[in-house]
């Protein structure tokens, strides 16, 4: 089988997450506060005991989808927040009734505050983007924003590397009608590559 295109994750695969969410974290604080209309005091308290209860029992929280955890609390400071905020929304009953209004407010705060990341990329990416891209199509897949990535790129790499971005993937939806996966893709951008599906067991 000849391998034609590569198919990468971005955040935390490509970069240093937990570096590159310092001043997220931070500005992810003081928006969540200020929306909320908490005093400093209660909010850190509220913070705090949220992160603890998460910490004791870290499987029973996470990012939701249809009222499913897609992916554990603890898996990178963008979910931990947001897992944080719906703790905190749902203590003192705000936004508890309007699920999707949250959804939206959510959605908003991570946007925001994605834009204020630092750009800290792993150890010798530029060398292993520039050798896929010598050999290989690649593509990043992220759930972050396509324009928001775009730009990280462009500004780590020294030169332009054709990767194609394609971002708001929504890798944590669940499919509740799947049947079964096709036999082979096809993607605009990417003529002449199929995509074969690798069934693994039974």
């Amino acid at each position: 089988m000849t391998i034609k295109l590569i198919i990468l994750d971005f955040d935390g695969t490509l970069t240093e997450v937990e570096k590159e969410a310092l001043p997220y974290l931070a500005s992810y604080k003081k928006d969540l506060q200020k929306l909320l209309s908490l005093s400093t005091e209660n909010f850190e308290n509220s913070w705090n005991d949220s992160v603890t209860l998460i910490k004791s029992q870290p499987f029973l929280y996470g990012w939701k989808s249809d009222n499913k955890i897609v992916a554990p609390a603890l898996a990178d400071p963008y979910i931990l927040c947001q897992t944080i905020a719906n703790i905190i929304m749902d203590r003192f009953s705000l936004l508890y009734q309007e699920p999707l209004k949250r959804i939206e407010v959510l959605d908003m705060l991570y946007k925001d505050n994605y834009l204020k990341c630092n750009i800290v990329f792993r150890n010798q990416a530029e060398y292993f983007l520039e050798t896929l891209c010598q050999n290989f199509h690649v593509c990043v897949v992220t759930n972050s924003r396509t324009d928001a990535v775009t730009h990280k790129l462009n500004i780590f790499l020294k030169k332009p590397l054709p990767i194609t971005v394609f971002g708001n993937a929504k890798k944590f939806a669940l499919v509740s009608d799947f049947v079964e996966i096709p036999e082979s893709l096809n993607f605009s951008g990417f003529e002449g590559i199929t995509l074969k599906a690798a069934y693994i067991g039974q």
